[in-house]
């Protein structure tokens, strides 16, 4: 099994959601995550404006190249490259 991890600005979750649901992939959105990157501090006051979200799925290996090209494509078409970051990782079940 493989796991993507998707660390975005929070307007543009709708794009991944839609492209992840298009690929009939289940996911999880936490939709306000506090961090600092290359842009600094996002915590969503007025200090530090700006929020991060974090979107997360889980797909078998064969699901992986397709499943990140959509997300690639997406991201691309509505330019957020520059604001996205994603992370591949294998997992396993724990039940």
């Amino acid at each position: 099994m493989k796991a993507l991890l998707v660390v975005t600005d929070s307007e543009a979750v709708p794009v991944f959601e839609r492209a992840l649901a298009e690929k009939h992939e289940g996911f999880t959105v936490l939709p306000a995550v506090v961090g600092s990157g290359r842009s600094g501090l996002k915590a969503g006051d007025r200090v530090h404006p700006g929020s991060s979200s974090l979107v997360f799925t889980v797909m078998t290996e064969g699901e992986e190249a397709r499943t990140l090209a959509a997300l690639r494509q997406a991201r691309d078409a509505a330019g957020y490259a520059d604001r996205t970051r994603m992370w591949s990782f294998d997992v396993q079940a724990a039940d």
